[in-house]
Protein backbone atom coordinates (compact mmCIF):
# COMPACT_ATOMS: atom_id res chain seq x y z
CA UNK A 1 0.00 0.00 0.00
CA UNK A 2 1.31 3.45 -0.89
CA UNK A 3 2.33 5.63 2.02
CA UNK A 4 2.69 9.35 2.43
CA UNK A 5 3.95 11.82 4.98
CA UNK A 6 0.63 12.62 6.58
CA UNK A 7 -0.35 16.21 7.14
CA UNK A 8 -1.23 16.81 10.79
CA UNK A 9 -4.25 19.05 11.17
CA UNK A 10 -4.45 21.25 14.26
CA UNK A 11 -7.18 19.78 16.47
CA UNK A 12 -5.87 21.15 19.76
CA UNK A 13 -8.91 23.36 20.31
CA UNK A 14 -11.19 20.32 19.94
CA UNK A 15 -9.10 18.24 22.32
CA UNK A 16 -9.18 21.05 24.88
CA UNK A 17 -12.93 21.46 24.46
CA UNK A 18 -13.65 17.77 25.00
CA UNK A 19 -11.13 17.43 27.85
CA UNK A 20 -13.75 19.23 29.94
CA UNK A 21 -16.27 16.42 29.48
CA UNK A 22 -15.02 14.75 32.65
CA UNK A 23 -16.75 11.49 33.56
CA UNK A 24 -20.14 12.61 32.27
CA UNK A 25 -21.86 12.08 28.95
CA UNK A 26 -22.88 15.65 28.09
CA UNK A 27 -20.35 18.43 27.63
CA UNK A 28 -20.91 21.10 30.32
CA UNK A 29 -21.21 23.84 27.68
CA UNK A 30 -23.99 21.89 25.94
CA UNK A 31 -26.21 21.11 28.93
CA UNK A 32 -28.42 24.17 28.84
CA UNK A 33 -28.88 23.83 25.07
CA UNK A 34 -30.29 20.28 25.02
CA UNK A 35 -33.98 19.62 25.52
CA UNK A 36 -34.83 16.72 27.85
CA UNK A 37 -35.56 13.54 25.93
CA UNK A 38 -34.13 14.69 22.60
CA UNK A 39 -30.92 12.66 22.83
CA UNK A 40 -29.72 9.44 24.44
CA UNK A 41 -27.54 11.24 26.95
CA UNK A 42 -26.79 8.04 28.85
CA UNK A 43 -24.46 7.12 25.97
CA UNK A 44 -20.97 8.44 25.38
CA UNK A 45 -20.87 11.31 22.88
CA UNK A 46 -19.11 10.72 19.57
CA UNK A 47 -18.17 14.06 17.96
CA UNK A 48 -15.81 12.17 15.67
CA UNK A 49 -14.59 8.62 15.16
CA UNK A 50 -11.08 8.11 13.90
CA UNK A 51 -7.68 9.83 13.75
CA UNK A 52 -8.90 13.41 13.57
CA UNK A 53 -5.42 14.92 13.20
CA UNK A 54 -3.94 12.58 10.62
CA UNK A 55 -6.72 11.00 8.55
CA UNK A 56 -6.43 10.84 4.78
CA UNK A 57 -10.19 11.22 4.30
CA UNK A 58 -12.82 13.03 6.38
CA UNK A 59 -16.52 12.19 6.17
CA UNK A 60 -19.12 14.64 7.53
CA UNK A 61 -22.46 13.45 8.90
CA UNK A 62 -25.23 14.75 11.16
CA UNK A 63 -25.15 12.81 14.45
CA UNK A 64 -24.72 9.26 15.75
CA UNK A 65 -27.77 7.05 15.44
CA UNK A 66 -29.40 5.10 18.23
CA UNK A 67 -30.05 1.42 18.87
CA UNK A 68 -31.58 -0.09 22.03
CA UNK A 69 -28.48 -2.31 22.09
CA UNK A 70 -26.10 0.65 22.45
CA UNK A 71 -26.44 1.08 26.21
CA UNK A 72 -26.06 -2.61 27.14
CA UNK A 73 -22.97 -2.70 24.93
CA UNK A 74 -21.36 0.26 26.67
CA UNK A 75 -22.27 -1.19 30.07
CA UNK A 76 -20.63 -4.53 29.38
CA UNK A 77 -17.74 -3.73 27.03
CA UNK A 78 -15.30 -1.62 28.99
CA UNK A 79 -12.74 -1.99 26.21
CA UNK A 80 -15.14 -0.20 23.87
CA UNK A 81 -15.79 2.55 26.43
CA UNK A 82 -12.03 3.01 26.94
CA UNK A 83 -11.62 3.45 23.18
CA UNK A 84 -14.41 6.03 23.11
CA UNK A 85 -12.48 8.05 25.68
CA UNK A 86 -9.19 7.59 23.83
CA UNK A 87 -10.93 8.78 20.69
CA UNK A 88 -11.64 12.18 22.28
CA UNK A 89 -7.89 12.64 22.70
CA UNK A 90 -7.15 11.64 19.10
CA UNK A 91 -5.90 8.14 19.87
CA UNK A 92 -8.35 5.86 18.09
CA UNK A 93 -8.90 4.54 14.57
CA UNK A 94 -12.36 4.49 12.98
CA UNK A 95 -13.45 2.02 15.62
CA UNK A 96 -16.93 1.05 14.40
CA UNK A 97 -15.36 -1.25 11.79
CA UNK A 98 -12.77 -2.85 14.05
CA UNK A 99 -13.15 -6.62 13.94
CA UNK A 100 -13.21 -6.90 17.72
CA UNK A 101 -16.33 -4.71 17.83
CA UNK A 102 -18.17 -6.52 15.04
CA UNK A 103 -21.03 -7.17 17.48
CA UNK A 104 -21.58 -3.45 18.12
CA UNK A 105 -24.79 -2.04 16.57
CA UNK A 106 -22.77 0.56 14.67
CA UNK A 107 -20.68 -2.05 12.86
CA UNK A 108 -23.47 -3.19 10.55
CA UNK A 109 -24.34 0.40 9.59
CA UNK A 110 -20.70 1.33 8.98
CA UNK A 111 -20.08 -1.75 6.87
CA UNK A 112 -23.15 -1.02 4.78
CA UNK A 113 -22.41 2.72 4.45
CA UNK A 114 -18.68 2.51 3.69
CA UNK A 115 -18.55 -0.82 1.90
CA UNK A 116 -17.22 -4.25 2.73
CA UNK A 117 -13.92 -3.65 0.95
CA UNK A 118 -12.63 -1.31 3.70
CA UNK A 119 -9.76 -3.09 5.47
CA UNK A 120 -8.56 -2.94 9.06
CA UNK A 121 -5.49 -1.01 7.88
CA UNK A 122 -7.76 1.63 6.35
CA UNK A 123 -9.32 2.47 9.70
CA UNK A 124 -6.38 4.65 10.74
CA UNK A 125 -6.89 6.74 7.61
CA UNK A 126 -10.61 7.48 7.90
CA UNK A 127 -12.29 9.95 10.26
CA UNK A 128 -16.06 10.45 10.51
CA UNK A 129 -17.21 13.76 12.01
CA UNK A 130 -20.66 14.52 13.43
CA UNK A 131 -22.07 18.06 13.64
CA UNK A 132 -23.92 16.95 16.81
CA UNK A 133 -22.12 14.40 19.02
CA UNK A 134 -25.13 12.91 20.82
CA UNK A 135 -27.09 9.82 19.77
CA UNK A 136 -30.72 10.10 18.67
CA UNK A 137 -33.33 8.04 16.86
CA UNK A 138 -34.03 10.74 14.27
CA UNK A 139 -32.21 13.69 12.77
CA UNK A 140 -34.72 16.48 13.45
CA UNK A 141 -33.55 17.07 17.02
CA UNK A 142 -29.92 17.15 15.91
CA UNK A 143 -30.58 19.69 13.16
CA UNK A 144 -32.48 21.86 15.61
CA UNK A 145 -29.64 21.72 18.15
CA UNK A 146 -27.00 22.56 15.54
CA UNK A 147 -29.02 25.50 14.22
CA UNK A 148 -29.31 26.85 17.75
CA UNK A 149 -25.52 27.05 17.96
CA UNK A 150 -24.88 24.09 20.21
CA UNK A 151 -21.34 24.77 21.53
CA UNK A 152 -20.00 21.35 20.54
CA UNK A 153 -21.41 21.88 17.03
CA UNK A 154 -19.73 25.27 16.81
CA UNK A 155 -16.42 23.74 17.89
CA UNK A 156 -16.33 20.96 15.30
CA UNK A 157 -17.71 23.18 12.52
CA UNK A 158 -14.85 25.61 13.20
CA UNK A 159 -12.37 22.75 12.87
CA UNK A 160 -13.82 21.78 9.50
CA UNK A 161 -13.85 25.36 8.24
CA UNK A 162 -10.39 26.27 9.53
CA UNK A 163 -8.50 23.02 9.07
CA UNK A 164 -10.20 20.28 7.02
CA UNK A 165 -11.70 22.26 4.15
CA UNK A 166 -8.54 24.34 3.50
CA UNK A 167 -6.42 21.17 3.59
CA UNK A 168 -8.76 19.50 1.08
CA UNK A 169 -8.52 22.52 -1.20
CA UNK A 170 -4.73 22.22 -1.08
CA UNK A 171 -4.97 18.55 -2.03
CA UNK A 172 -3.66 17.33 1.34
CA UNK A 173 -6.77 15.34 2.38
CA UNK A 174 -10.06 14.17 0.93
CA UNK A 175 -13.38 15.52 2.21
CA UNK A 176 -16.82 13.96 1.73
CA UNK A 177 -19.82 15.91 3.02
CA UNK A 178 -22.34 13.08 3.16
CA UNK A 179 -25.06 14.87 5.15
CA UNK A 180 -26.08 18.27 6.49
CA UNK A 181 -23.86 20.35 4.22
CA UNK A 182 -25.61 23.59 5.17
CA UNK A 183 -25.07 22.95 8.87
CA UNK A 184 -21.39 22.33 8.18
CA UNK A 185 -21.18 25.59 6.26
CA UNK A 186 -20.29 23.82 3.01
CA UNK A 187 -22.09 24.07 -0.34
CA UNK A 188 -21.88 22.56 -3.80
CA UNK A 189 -19.76 25.56 -4.77
CA UNK A 190 -17.00 24.15 -2.54
CA UNK A 191 -16.66 20.99 -4.61
CA UNK A 192 -13.26 20.25 -6.09
CA UNK A 193 -11.36 17.10 -7.08
CA UNK A 194 -10.76 16.47 -3.37
CA UNK A 195 -14.13 17.65 -2.03
CA UNK A 196 -17.46 15.92 -2.69
CA UNK A 197 -20.68 17.45 -1.35
CA UNK A 198 -23.68 15.12 -1.48
CA UNK A 199 -26.94 16.54 -2.75
CA UNK A 200 -30.45 15.40 -3.56
CA UNK A 201 -30.90 11.63 -3.40
CA UNK A 202 -27.26 11.06 -2.44
CA UNK A 203 -27.83 12.15 1.14
CA UNK A 204 -30.70 9.72 1.71
CA UNK A 205 -28.42 6.79 2.46
CA UNK A 206 -25.22 8.86 2.57
CA UNK A 207 -23.34 5.83 1.26
CA UNK A 208 -19.66 5.99 0.35
CA UNK A 209 -19.57 2.58 -1.30
CA UNK A 210 -17.50 2.00 -4.46
CA UNK A 211 -20.07 3.16 -7.03
CA UNK A 212 -20.86 6.48 -5.29
CA UNK A 213 -19.08 9.79 -5.85
CA UNK A 214 -17.90 9.87 -2.26
CA UNK A 215 -16.85 6.24 -2.39
CA UNK A 216 -14.73 6.89 -5.47
CA UNK A 217 -12.96 9.74 -3.68
CA UNK A 218 -12.49 7.65 -0.54
CA UNK A 219 -10.91 4.78 -2.44
CA UNK A 220 -8.71 7.07 -4.51
CA UNK A 221 -7.19 8.40 -1.31
CA UNK A 222 -6.89 5.00 0.32
CA UNK A 223 -5.19 3.50 -2.73
CA UNK A 224 -3.18 6.57 -3.72
CA UNK A 225 -2.64 8.80 -0.69
CA UNK A 226 -0.36 11.15 -2.65
CA UNK A 227 -3.27 12.19 -4.89
CA UNK A 228 -3.30 15.89 -5.57
CA UNK A 229 -5.76 18.13 -7.35
CA UNK A 230 -3.52 18.55 -10.39
CA UNK A 231 -3.38 14.77 -10.85
CA UNK A 232 -7.14 14.24 -10.83
CA UNK A 233 -9.48 13.75 -13.75
CA UNK A 234 -12.80 15.20 -12.71
CA UNK A 235 -15.76 12.84 -13.01
CA UNK A 236 -18.68 13.98 -15.14
CA UNK A 237 -21.12 15.79 -12.90
CA UNK A 238 -18.71 16.15 -9.97
CA UNK A 239 -18.12 19.85 -10.53
CA UNK A 240 -20.68 22.34 -11.77
CA UNK A 241 -20.32 25.96 -12.68
CA UNK A 242 -20.76 28.52 -9.89
CA UNK A 243 -24.12 29.76 -11.11
CA UNK A 244 -25.69 26.29 -11.06
CA UNK A 245 -24.20 25.59 -7.62
CA UNK A 246 -25.64 28.83 -6.28
CA UNK A 247 -29.06 27.97 -7.68
CA UNK A 248 -29.02 24.54 -6.01
CA UNK A 249 -27.88 26.13 -2.75
CA UNK A 250 -30.75 28.60 -2.83
CA UNK A 251 -33.19 25.80 -3.55
CA UNK A 252 -31.93 23.74 -0.62
CA UNK A 253 -32.28 26.73 1.68
CA UNK A 254 -35.86 27.14 0.54
CA UNK A 255 -36.64 23.59 1.55
CA UNK A 256 -34.85 23.92 4.86
CA UNK A 257 -36.96 27.00 5.54
CA UNK A 258 -40.10 24.95 4.98
CA UNK A 259 -38.89 22.23 7.34
CA UNK A 260 -38.04 24.84 9.98
CA UNK A 261 -41.70 25.74 10.45
CA UNK A 262 -41.85 22.96 12.99
CA UNK A 263 -45.52 22.05 12.46
CA UNK A 264 -44.86 19.23 10.01
CA UNK A 265 -46.63 21.01 7.15
CA UNK A 266 -45.17 21.81 3.76
CA UNK A 267 -45.87 24.61 1.32
CA UNK A 268 -45.20 24.43 -2.39
CA UNK A 269 -42.75 27.07 -3.54
CA UNK A 270 -42.08 27.86 -7.16
CA UNK A 271 -41.50 24.76 -9.28
CA UNK A 272 -40.61 22.51 -6.33
CA UNK A 273 -42.73 19.67 -4.99
CA UNK A 274 -42.92 18.95 -1.26
CA UNK A 275 -39.57 17.86 0.08
CA UNK A 276 -38.82 14.19 0.58
CA UNK A 277 -36.64 13.36 3.53
CA UNK A 278 -33.47 11.40 4.01
CA UNK A 279 -33.12 8.63 6.56
CA UNK A 280 -31.97 11.19 9.13
CA UNK A 281 -34.75 13.65 8.27
CA UNK A 282 -32.62 15.76 5.94
CA UNK A 283 -34.78 17.41 3.25
CA UNK A 284 -34.06 16.23 -0.28
CA UNK A 285 -34.95 18.09 -3.42
CA UNK A 286 -37.47 16.21 -5.53
CA UNK A 287 -35.62 14.96 -8.59
CA UNK A 288 -38.60 15.79 -10.80
CA UNK A 289 -39.05 19.26 -9.37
Amino acid sequence: MAQRNRVRLDARSLFEFWSRLGEGFVHPDDREHLRPGDFATELHPVPWAGPIETADVYLLYLNPGYSPHDLPYEQTRQDFVALLRDNLAGGAPYFYLLDRFADHPGHAWASRALGKDITQDDLRRICVLQIVPYHSKGGAVARRAARRRLPSSEAIRAFVQQAVLPAARRGEVGLIVARSALLWGVSAADESPNVVVYRRAECRGAFVTPKTRGGALLRRWLSNPDARARDCIESVGTLRDRQTADEDEAAQRQHLGVADRGDGSQRRRGPFRPARRCMDGEPVLDESG
